[in-house]
């Protein structure tokens, strides 16, 4: 009997582990074709020209950054962004690790944050292309996927290049790194509630600086700190058409840009030496013995220990150290 009852327990543990591993695979599988049609339905989305469907794929929380793609005719007509692309064939979709899931793109902080709420892929594509856009070209292409979940559903958070083994653009503590290139004599921005415009790059810097920390009464080497950070920042997403959706390479709410200059005369020339000041000094990494790009995440909060080398810069800490600590 006692044989007979340890066979019984053995028999129904084999089916109990297999039922077990079976609902588990099941589930995995569910997640992952969720997954993939995400992916394909954005894509399908771009191949149709259906920039409405577009916008309905990202996640409901970050659909209005996107919107203005759906609502301005201007942006289809002009062939700005990703409405350049009037043909999107994939060719082949893969997982990739999470270190895909950059921090460069603030808007879905609050995903990673979540246990299991961010899923990358990469994309392989046959796109054909305006050849007046900046930023998507007609051929082969491969691109990452980054993609979170919202209420138990999936959907695209963001998209961009898939970095070449030179540029190592995934995630290093957050932050990617990016191939150097010469200081830009021009970016792309969208200002609040605007279309893409180029503007100067010094005068890009000078509106930023003002926008973010301009009437605040900054000392002098915090003021320098803030303007090499929305430099770098703004030549780092050059590099790497940081927005290259929208059409940009910075928005606002990377920086603040704002069609007008908040700060006050007097703030304005203060800044505007501190430009000039500045000009002609960036920082980069050295990485294998080559000189990296890398994304200078802006913060108006006020955290004082903690992410000194985070890639990460808060504005009120860097008047704090070159108030009470002395720092240049």
């Amino acid at each position: 009997m006692k044989k007979l009852i340890g066979i019984m327990l053995a028999i129904a543990t084999v089916f109990c582990s297999f039922g077990v591993h079976t609902i588990a695979d099941e589930t995995t599988k569910d997640v992952q074709s969720e997954q993939l049609q995400a992916v394909r339905d954005y894509w399908n989305a771009v191949d149709y020209g259906d920039w409405a469907g577009w916008v309905e794929c990202f996640a409901p929380s970050i659909r209005e950054g996107h919107m203005q793609i759906a609502t301005d005719p201007k942006y289809a007509e002009e062939k700005i962004g990703i409405t350049a692309v009037s043909s999107a064939e994939v060719l082949e979709i893969s997982p990739l690790s999470n270190e895909y899931a950059s921090y460069f793109y603030k808007e879905l902080h609050q995903y990673y944050e979540q246990e299991d709420a961010v899923a990358c892929y990469k994309v392989v594509l046959n796109l054909v292309a305006d050849e007046s856009s900046d930023y998507f070209e007609t051929g082969k292409c491969e691109r990452v996927m980054i993609l979170v979940k919202e209420d138990g559903h999936w959907y695209a958070g963001a998209s961009y290049p898939f970095p070449q083994e030179d540029s190592e653009l995934k995630s290093v503590h957050g932050y990617g790194f990016a191939n150097y290139i010469p200081e830009p004599a021009t970016i792309c921005v969208i200002k609040k509630d605007q279309r893409p415009e180029i503007m100067d790059f010094n005068e890009y810097i000078f509106l930023g600086v003002c926008n973010e920390i301009g009437n605040y009464g900054y000392k002098t080497q915090a003021i320098y700190a803030n303007v090499i950070a929305v430099k770098m920042l703004g030549w780092w997403a050059v590099s790497i058409k940081y927005r290259s959706e929208d059409g940009c390479d910075v928005r606002f709410g990377d920086v603040s840009l704002l069609t007008v200059n908040r700060a006050s005369e007097a703030n304005q020339k203060t800044i505007r030496s501190a430009v000039n000041a500045m000009d002609g000094i960036r920082i980069c990494c050295i990485k294998n013995g080559k000189e990296k790009l890398f994304n200078c995440d802006i913060n108006g909060q006020e955290p004082l220990i903690g992410y000194q080398s985070s890639g990460r810069f808060w504005q009120e800490t860097s008047n704090y150290l070159a108030k009470n600590k002395g720092y240049n």
